[in-house]
């Protein structure tokens, strides 16, 4: 079920974020904010309570399949994981699948990720309420 509900959560962030030219250009739709750090190991961190899942997905390229560079969930869905994260340093208390079996062979060792290259940064907390930045390392 979490796989199911952020892999909707990306796709219609995707939607949204169709022909991105820069940040100041987005028209994404967050509940919370997400912040990220600048570089290529930045720390991710988000406000009001704890995320469910985190996916990171390279939007540099256009196509039909999402292009994950990092993807894990909470191991506990009362508790999830708290803010903030390192990206690439697996945080405690999360799994690599869920109810419909693992994700790629992204997780828990990210991408790395590429300066110049556009990604979406989405967090979907245990409320279910999802954040949403793009960056570009």
């Amino acid at each position: 079920m979490r796989r199911i509900v952020g892999l909707l959560v990306v796709l219609l962030v995707l939607g949204c974020a169709d022909g991105l030219t820069s940040p100041q250009d987005t028209d994404l739709e967050s509940d919370f904010t997400v912040t990220v750090t600048p570089g290529i190991t930045p720390t991710i961190s988000w406000d009001g309570g704890n995320a469910g899942s985190v996916a990171v997905v390279d939007v540099t390229r256009a196509s039909s399949s999402l292009d994950y560079s990092w993807e894990f969930f909470a191991d506990d869905v009362e508790t999830g994981i708290p803010s903030p994260i390192t990206y690439g340093a697996f945080p405690a208390n999360s799994v690599c699948d869920d109810d419909f079996g693992p994700t790629a062979g992204f997780c828990p060792v990210a991408k790395p990720l590429v300066k110049g290259h556009r990604y979406l940064v989405v967090v979907s907390r245990t409320d279910f309420q999802t954040g949403v930045v793009e960056i570009s390392p």
